[in-house]
């Protein structure tokens, strides 16, 4: 799966009238190099040009590619939009569907917001802005979507049922049990199951799927029982249980003794593949308490005991953390280190558990006062190594992407 940004030049096309007319709509693919690399389910950000025109540019629309490109005629409705003569009748397109359109309430994530991000600045279509279709990294890809739904201040539509959340047409995740560590599976409630399924499952049938966990492949299947309980389940194989078990023995320990842990371990699943393949991470959910005491544990340790104010030193002004920053950034982004993937339970069995190190993704030290922090953006989970490796250089402060960088070479 890749993902791409699609730009048009309001000088000749109304993008922005196409975009909120449609829900689905075809684009010209005039890098034709990328005909083989664009897949149907592959995210599209929809880039509206400057165009010779004063005011802002940038991400209009997000979609998703709905038909592999192909030479075919253009969109008919498409044509009204045309500013200068329409483009050739036949050429290689494919059709997508807009799956959010900023437009619609008159809003965009602006270019100059995009390129002063460190992760985006180096985005091509900021330095080569005449092609049409841009293929884009997963990390840009992330960060742009991330963006772009804080900018507009919108959310996909959450549904939540028992201990799941369908958080966005690709994203879901459901808060662990003992039946994970003890019987290989989890229930899956009827208003999550389109998530997982696609139409409808007959009684007894049974659908493989594969799970994507650090880089290893697990099948796994789900099961729609008999009519009189009707109940769905996901189940994964022993390896992938002996590999929750090693990750997170303390917990296993726990719900063995028939005993309930002092935090909730929390499993996500990310669509990699339609209906057929989910990558998993797992992530944590750790009571106030528990993160104020390890917040003060390491400041008391780093600094003494706690100063005055909102801003401190140490490498440079920084904020103090925020113990509800902290629940935050572990429930979003995980227990293990987002750049080596250390997991201190693992490692260090119940002192370990809920326990990993926040860092703060912006260059705080230029920030002369107290910002707003958003713990899905602004905020990422490190172990005490590459927090600190990140840190070592006052000079010259890592991004977590540039250490990743330096450990795989």
């Amino acid at each position: 799966m890749n993902d791409w940004i699609f730009q048009e030049n309001p000088k000749d096309f109304d993008i922005d009238g196409y975009l909120s007319a449609f829900d689905r709509v075809a684009w010209t693919i005039r890098q034709s190099h990328y005909k083989d690399q664009i897949e149907i389910g592959d995210r599209v950000f929809f880039w509206r040009s400057k165009g010779g025109q004063s005011g802002p540019y940038g991400v209009v629309a997000v979609g998703k590619i709905a038909s592999k490109p192909t030479k075919m005629f253009d969109h008919p409705e498409a044509l009204p939009y045309w500013r200068t003569n329409p483009e050739e009748e036949v050429a290689l397109r494919c059709w997508i569907n807009v799956t959010h359109c900023a437009i619609r309430e008159g809003k965009l994530l602006p270019a100059e917001v995009i390129a002063s991000d460190d992760v985006l600045r180096s985005l091509r279509i900021l330095r080569l802005r005449q092609n049409t279709n841009y293929l884009i990294g997963a990390d840009e890809s992330n960060r742009l979507n991330d963006l772009y739904n804080k900018v507009i201040d919108h959310q996909e539509s959450r549904v939540s049922s028992f201990s799941w959340t369908i958080e966005s047409e690709d994203v879901a995740w459901k808060v662990l049990d003992k039946s994970a560590f003890i019987h290989w599976g989890t229930g899956i409630p009827i208003a999550i199951r389109s998530f997982f399924i696609e139409g409808e499952m007959a009684p007894g049938e049974k659908r493989n799927v594969t799970l994507l966990l650090k880089d290893s492949e697990y099948p796994a299947h789900i099961d729609l029982e008999t009519p009189s309980t009707g109940r769905t389940r996901l189940f994964w194989n022993s390896e992938f249980s002996k590999a929750m078990k090693s990750s997170f023995p303390y917990h296993y320990q726990k719900y063995n003794q028939n005993h309930e842990p002092e935090s909730k371990l929390i499993i996500r699943f990310y669509r990699l593949d339609g209906y057929k393949k989910y990558k998993v991470s797992f992530a944590g959910e750790v009571t106030e308490a528990r993160a104020a005491k390890d917040v003060n544990a390491e400041e008391v340790e780093e600094k003494g005991p706690r100063l005055e104010g909102g801003v401190r030193e140490y490498f440079g002004k920084r904020y103090e953390r925020d113990p509800r920053n902290r629940r935050e950034a572990i429930r979003y982004h995980g227990l293990a280190c987002n750049v080596c993937g250390f997991n201190f339970e693992e490692a260090y069995g119940e002192r370990g558990t809920g326990y990993i190190e926040v860092h703060h993704l912006k260059p705080i030290s230029t920030f002369d006062e107290v910002q707003h922090v958003d713990p899905r953006t602004d905020l990422v989970t490190l172990c005490s190594n590459c927090h600190r490796m990140v840190h070592r250089k006052t000079d010259s402060i890592l991004t977590h992407q540039e250490l990743q960088k330096i450990i795989r070479r």
